[in-house]
């Protein structure tokens, strides 16, 4: 759910009074590299409901649709908060603001559309989808939006560990079989750990221009040094829920799929570590992030 996913642009440019931030351009607002953070989510359910009871292709296409489009709602209406904000709606331009709040519109007609296909789904399976929307719906809202704008109370990486990770997960499960499962939910903790590392490392990068911006996130909060050890915890974390899922019988087909993220995961580390400049830290992790729930998603087929 973190809309700041992956964005590698340069957020904190000085610009001249007559240009326009390209943070707000469409392209750039909508933070296309953050998608696959629905579609590695969603698949994750469909797949685990595919095998275990079946599902219709048109039911899997539209929890898959309506997971983009709400991520890609939530990444597009994730600046308007910066009008409110009175430190960056200084430095804002017209051309700025009508980005802004073209891209708010946009977001808005993603969540409908996301909306529609959820009453759908909802029929065919019971009321406690329409729930389950519900409470992802005010998770992807309030996480920029007043009056609780969660980011800035530091629980954005707690809650994107059950908004989109566990919840996403399970959602896109129900909606194709219409039943529980705690399957499900085992299946979900392991990229769930690395949903809330993507979103830290935005934050880790994000340090300085957090702090003088007064957005008191959680690495603002507990400081540079504890976020390090954070994300070295959910990394670690990721791989452990992954160990724990894999049987004996498993145990050496799966150690090569899960060598590409390992590797990545390395790399990874070794940036955090070693580097005071985070800038290539959240694509490494989204990269990161891709592979391991490629390499999840093979292993439910195997």
């Amino acid at each position: 759910m973190e809309s700041n996913i992956i964005n590698t642009s340069n957020q904190n440019a000085t610009l001249e009074p007559t240009n326009t931030n390209p943070k707000y351009r469409f392209i750039n607002a909508l933070r296309p590299f953050s998608l696959p953070v629905a579609a590695i989510t969603c698949t994750l359910g469909i797949s685990v409901g595919w095998q275990v009871h079946g599902a219709t292709p048109i039911s899997a296409t539209l929890v898959l649709l309506a997971g983009l489009l709400l991520q890609a709602g939530v990444n597009l209406i994730n600046d308007h908060a910066d009008l409110k904000n009175p430190t960056s709606a200084n430095r804002l331009t017209a051309h700025d603001i009508e980005n802004i709040t073209l891209n708010y519109r946009l977001g808005w007609i993603c969540f409908s559309v996301c909306a529609i296909i959820g009453l759908y789904l909802t029929y065919q399976t019971s009321i406690f989808l329409l729930v389950l929307a519900i409470i992802g719906g005010l998770g992807a809202l309030f996480y920029t939006t007043e009056p609780i704008h969660y980011k800035r109370r530091g629980l954005g990486v707690i809650l994107v560990f059950l908004l989109m990770g566990v919840l996403m997960v399970y959602g896109a499960w129900f909606a194709v079989t219409g039943e529980h499962s705690l399957q499900a939910v085992w299946i979900s903790l392991p990229v769930s750990f690395f949903t809330s590392a993507l979103l830290l490392s935005n934050e880790l990068r994000d340090y300085a221009s957090d702090q003088k911006e007064g957005l008191k996130t959680l690495t603002v909060r507990w400081g540079i040094a504890k976020a390090k050890k954070l994300y070295l915890v959910l990394i670690m974390g990721g791989f452990v829920a992954m160990a724990l899922l894999i049987t004996d019988q498993q145990l050496w087909v799966v150690s090569l799929i899960f060598v590409p993220p390992l590797i990545l995961a390395v790399i990874a580390i070794r940036t955090l570590v070693s580097n005071t400049d985070l800038t290539s830290l959240p694509p490494m992790t989204g990269r990161l992030y891709l592979v391991f729930g490629i390499s999840e998603i093979i292993f439910l087929y195997l």
